[in-house]
């Protein structure tokens, strides 16, 4: 079974914290989902829905798009639902890590390219989660993953790792041979990752991406009004993401892990390196 999974970077105002968030579903519900997520943008009349660009007058539209990521992550068998805060410091050494893994594993075939591992890197560390993520699913599952565009990812498809001059190796199927070891090693248990389905996707093309895109972001509001750094945005913001997922975070305390810092960031406490919010079911 194939499950599709859109990712979106998510931090904080100053970039205290930043990670990424992700959601998936089993390609039947897919399907489903993205035919009831135009279903409500044609309702509403919106071309799409995209944190930063969020309205006040669209917060009907955002509701009930929230209400349908809640019910397909209760209808569907398997969902993910998960957004990662990482502590600078930890976010750094992932991509140092998956920088050094990269280079180390091209450089010993014969193939390395320096371009291609700027890229790489950037891609691999919520590869790397994703494999965290799915540890308790099956095998037999495969992701799809999809990421939201930006400049740099989309050179994705530009570089190819030359194994002789007539053969090359697309930088897709060499992250996922790369990814795909690392979950072997630490999370044997989760799907692979299909090194023909890493696409890189505008967001106004993918449901899924807006959907990764706008939890990540009002999850944030909610943990900054929990935490008491309200604005009227921010207070708007985690009252959608309330209705949806309110249920299920009664019993959630964030005091422990993460804390403000000033009015516009959060800080994690200690040796907290994640700050995990997960409503998936897998």
């Amino acid at each position: 079974m194939k499950i599709i999974v859109g990712l979106d970077e998510t931090g904080t105002e100053t970039q205290m914290c930043n990670g990424w968030c992700y959601f998936g579903l089993p390609e039947d519900c897919f399907k489903s989902f993205n035919t009831e997520s135009d279903a409500i943008k044609r309702k509403h009349g919106i071309s799409g829905f995209h944190a930063k660009k969020y309205k006040s007058s669209e917060k009907a539209a955002y509701e009930e798009f929230f209400l349908l990521i809640e019910k397909y992550i209760v209808k569907c068998p398997i969902s993910i639902c998960s957004t990662y805060l990482y502590r600078k410091d930890w976010n750094k050494e992932l991509h140092d890590f998956s920088e050094r893994v990269f280079s180390g594993a091209t450089t010993n075939a014969g193939i390395e390219n320096p371009d291609a591992t700027k890229i790489a890197k950037i891609f691999l560390p919520p590869l790397y989660t994703l494999s965290a993520i799915g540890k308790n699913l099956c095998n037999n599952f495969e992701f799809d993953v999809h990421f939201d565009s930006d400049d740099l990812k989309k050179q994705l498809d530009d570089h190819t790792l030359s194994l002789t001059p007539d053969i090359g190796l697309s930088l897709c199927k060499s992250m996922a041979i790369v990814a795909n070891k690392y979950r072997e090693i630490n999370y044997p248990n989760s799907p692979q990752i299909l090194d023909t389905m890493i696409q890189v996707l505008d967001d106004e093309k993918s449901n899924i991406i807006q959907a990764a895109d706008v939890i990540g972001n009002f999850s944030n509001a909610y943990i900054f009004t929990t935490l008491g750094g309200i604005s009227k945005k921010r207070k708007e913001k985690s009252s959608i993401f309330d209705t949806a997922f309110g249920k299920y975070l009664t019993n959630v305390n964030f005091l422990g892990t993460i804390k403000l810092h000033g009015d516009n960031d959060l800080e994690l406490i200690g040796d907290t390196a994640a700050s995990p919010f997960i409503l998936g079911r897998c």
